[in-house]
Parts: structure tokens; sequence; C-alpha cells
């Protein structure tokens, strides 16, 4: 993808998810996951818990069998990137089943047979416009409906967020131009999670925690996808690779952990050459 369509892929996926109904949040959220959903899922989770709000994390599965029937839980936000997502129907299922109040599929537009299943199910379906990447739609949503912070760290993250549309071009920046990335495996840290997701659903891998680098072989390649307030925790690690056989390569996201995980997904793209 040249570097024009990417831009305006990206202007399409701002706008729609611009134009997307706001969930109702209240109590404890649990955020599930299946079909590439868990990107715009890890967004949310952090915004909500640096927020001092309650969620939990899970996949479809964990959720459905593992979460909901053992804890009383006020909403559920479930994300797929799938139209034909049994898991997640599973789920709000569930979920109806079980009492909770207040439930939410985000998703690209769904197969008729799969939102009627969710309609059923009492659930607020947000739908991506047809013509807009979904994951990264999606991402962007998660980061807009991101609760109030706390303090003078609210009026930064609301600034950042009415200026996302000149966000590709400020991670651009830090992107060398030109630089080889092929062949290095994504490796992350927490709050930069969604970038290695993301660069692995384009290309076929699976991401590994950067806390693992050092039990790869010698001449191992490691695309670490972590940010600046994280960074002291790896250093470790970072010092440990060389002598190891190990190059590690980094691209790291020094914004707040709130707004890192869209980053680190702009910065996938930007490596990767491509939008979803």
């Amino acid at each position: 993808m040249q570097p024009s369509s990417i831009e305006e892929a990206y202007n399409r996926a701002l706008k729609a998810s611009q134009s997307l109904p706001h969930p109702t949040m209240q109590g404890e959220v649990l955020i599930a996951h299946s079909g590439w959903g868990e990107p715009a899922a890890r967004i949310l989770y952090t915004g909500i818990t640096h927020s001092g709000g309650r969620a939990v994390i899970a996949s479809s599965v964990e959720a459905s069998k593992h979460i909901l029937p053992y804890r009383s839980l006020d909403t559920l936000i479930a994300f797929t990137a799938s139209p034909r997502d049994p898991r997640s129907i599973i789920l709000l299922e569930s979920a109806s089943l079980l009492g909770v109040e207040r439930i939410t599929l985000v998703s690209p537009p769904l197969h008729p047979a799969y939102r009627e299943k969710a309609e059923e199910a009492a659930t607020q379906v947000i739908e991506v416009p047809q013509k807009a990447p979904p994951l990264l739609t999606e991402a962007l949503a998660a980061l807009e409906w991101t609760p109030r912070q706390l303090g003078a760290r609210e009026d930064r993250i609301r600034t950042e967020i009415t200026h996302l549309d000149t966000a590709l071009q400020w991670v651009e920046e830090y992107i060398s131009p030109g630089e080889e990335y092929s062949g290095y495996h994504p490796a992350y840290t927490p709050a930069a999670k969604p970038g290695a997701l993301y660069h692995c659903y384009i290309t076929g891998c699976t991401p590994v925690p950067l806390e693992d680098a050092l039990e790869y072989p010698r001449g191992y390649k490691l695309l670490a996808y972590m940010t600046s307030v994280e960074e002291q925790d790896y250093r470790d690690i970072l010092a440990g690779a060389r002598p190891r056989g190990l190059e590690v390569k980094e691209i790291m996201i020094n914004t707040d952990p709130i707004t890192a995980g869209l980053y680190s997904i702009l910065a996938a793209i930007l490596v990767t050459r491509r939008v979803i």
C-alpha cells in the first residue's frame, strides 16, 4: 500500500470512528475480544483502568465460560473484526441470560443472521461503516471512548484525542524512512501490545512478550514495540540481547500509556505498509 493510500485509509477510519455512538458503561466493565478484536479491547481497557475504573479483559470464550457465570458485572463490551464471529454471539447470549444490563458488540457490518442473534440478546450493536478498515476504526473508537481522567492528565489526553488527524504523520517522524523491518519478529511491552498484534495479524505471526526475548536462539531478530514509561522494566533484556547473539530493534512509543496503544498500531501500519 502506497503512503497516500495509507493516509486515505487512516482518514476513512478516523472519520468513521468519530461517527460511532458511544457504548454505555457503568460499574465494572468486562471487555471481551475475538476475531482480531484484541487491539481495540486493550486500548479501551487501558483507558478505563487509568481513569480509576474497574475493568476485566478476556477473550470471548474465557469471558463466557469462566468469568460471566461467576462474577456480577454491570457492563459487557465485546470487540470483533469479523462479520461472522460465533464466539461473540455465544458471549452475548450468555451475558443476556445472566442478566448483564448493558451489552455492546462492536464489529464490522454483521451477516444478517448474526445481527439478528445479537439483537435478540438485547445488545447494542455498533457497526463500523462498510468501507472503513475495521481494526483501525475500532482502535480509534476505543481511544475516543476513554473515560475522563483525573487532574491535568485529562486535558492532555483529550487534546491528543481531538488532534488524531495528525497522529499518523507524527508517528511517521520516528519510524525511519527506508528502515528494513523484514525478518524481525514482533515483541511487545504491555501498553504497546496492540501494535504487535496488529503487525502479526498482517504478517501471520504470533507476537511475544518482550520479557521472553532472551529465551530465543542466537541470530533471532526481534522488533520491540515498547513505551518509554515501561522502558526501565526491560533494561536487562535490552542490555542482555547483544551478548546472547540477539538483535533487538526498538519502536519506542513516547506518549501517555492511554494513547500508546493506538500509536503502536500506527507504527505497525507504517512498518508493514498495510491497513486493516
